[in-house]
């Protein structure tokens, strides 16, 4: 994952793998306006169709969410929150999605490369 944060916006590339015999999928590239303004961006399943999304400060800590919805095929919504350690050398992600009333949580977290 790339990301880069300037007074304007949030923007984030996430490559995908290639896998072997398969077409390699697109990255996801996404920016959202620290305004708060939505967004609309490609789904991240590479279904047709679009996601709508803004961005938020965290109201008791650090850091900011995501909040997005899409509809048809498998509509859902996703709330996914970004903390940064003290140091800016880990980021923490923890995603609440919900597609077709279904509910999965989960936590990634990143490393800075040295």
């Amino acid at each position: 994952m790339i990301i880069e944060s300037n007074e304007q916006s949030f923007k984030s590339v996430l490559k995908m793998p290639k896998l072997v015999g398969l077409i390699p999928l697109p990255a996801v590239k996404e920016e959202f306006p620290w305004s708060g303004e939505e967004r609309q961006h490609n789904r991240r399943d590479n279904r047709s169709g679009k996601f709508k999304g803004s961005i938020e400060p965290c109201r008791f800590e650090e850091g900011f969410k995501i909040k997005a919805e899409w509809a048809s095929p498998l509509p859902g919504h996703n709330v996914e929150t970004y903390k940064l350690s003290q140091d800016g050398n880990t980021l923490t992600l923890e995603q609440n999605l919900t597609v077709e009333g279904k509910n999965l949580m989960y936590k990634t977290v990143y490393v800075r490369d040295t």
